[in-house]
C-alpha cells in the first residue's frame, strides 16, 4: 500500500486533467444504480454515460464498500481493480465526472485505512485506462481563492494523530482546481496556504519533526 501511496502521489503532482471546452460531464452522466444477485455476492452497477458502466460486488449487509471494481465501456471489459481495494459511491459537493476533450476522468472514493479516505481518479481515453492516480477526498465546497471563475478544493492526503494537546504536526494541505471539465493540482495556492495555516512551506508530505502551536496555526 505505502508503494501504491507514493507512485500516486508523484502522479497528481504531476498530472493534470482538464480543457477549455464549454461542454460539462453532466450532459452525459447517468446516475443509475441496479443491485444484482451474482450468486453469493451482490451486484453494483453505476453507469456514466451510454457506453461506460462501472461494476462492484458487495456482501448483504455491507453495501457500503464495493470490491473488484468493473470498468467496462460499449460492454467490454477494459479493467478491473486489485481485489483488496475498496470503493465507495457517494454524493459530494465537488464533480466526480470530467470530461474533456477525449478523455473522461472518473473519481471514485477509496478505503485508504488507517489514513484518510482517498478519490481514486480513473482517466479512460481511446478505449482504455490511461492513468490512475489519487487525491485527496474533499469534504468542504469549493472556493473560487484566486477569483478566475473555477472553484478550488482543499483536502489532506494522510489524517495524524495529535502527540500534544497544544501541538500539532505539520501536515500540508492541497490545492486542486476542479469542475466539470477541468482538474488541476495548484502547486502555487497549495505553498500560499500551508504558510497561511503553519507560517512556513515545509514541502508536500506529513513532517512528524515539525510540532507547531495551534494557538499560532491559522485554519481560517
Amino acid at each position: 500500500m505505502k508503494h501504491f501511496l507514493a507512485l500516486t502521489l508523484i502522479s497528481f503532482l504531476l498530472f493534470s486533467c482538464g480543457t477549455e471546452q464549454n461542454k460539462t460531464a453532466e450532459q452525459s452522466f447517468s446516475d443509475s444504480i441496479t443491485p444484482l444477485a451474482d450468486n453469493k455476492r451482490l451486484t453494483f452497477e453505476k453507469r456514466y454515460n451510454d457506453s461506460i458502466l462501472v461494476k462492484g460486488f458487495f456482501s448483504a449487509g455491507e453495501e457500503d464498500w464495493k470490491t473488484d471494481l468493473e470498468f467496462y465501456i460499449h460492454d467490454k471489459l477494459i479493467y478491473t481493480t486489485e481485489s483488496l481495494l475498496e470503493y465507495q459511491f457517494n454524493d459530494y459537493p465537488f464533480p466526480v465526472v470530467i470530461k474533456q476533450d477525449s478523455a473522461l476522468c472518473l473519481l471514485i472514493e477509496r478505503d485508504d485505512r488507517p489514513l484518510s479516505n482517498k478519490m481514486d481518479v480513473f482517466k479512460i481515453e481511446e478505449n482504455k485506462i490511461d492513468t490512475i492516480f489519487s487525491i485527496p477526498l474533499f469534504e468542504q465546497k469549493g472556493k473560487d481563492m484566486d477569483k478566475d471563475g473555477v472553484l478550488e478544493y482543499t483536502g489532506y492526503l494522510e489524517s495524524i494523530e495529535g502527540r500534544y494537546p497544544d501541538k500539532r504536526a505539520y501536515n500540508p494541505v492541497f490545492v486542486y482546481e476542479l469542475s466539470n471539465i477541468h482538474l488541476r493540482f495548484d502547486s502555487s495556492a497549495t505553498e500560499q496556504l500551508n504558510k497561511k495555516i503553519y507560517g512556513s512551506f515545509h514541502g508536500y508530505k506529513v513532517d512528524e519533526s515539525i510540532q507547531i502551536n495551534t494557538n499560532k496555526i491559522n485554519d481560517n
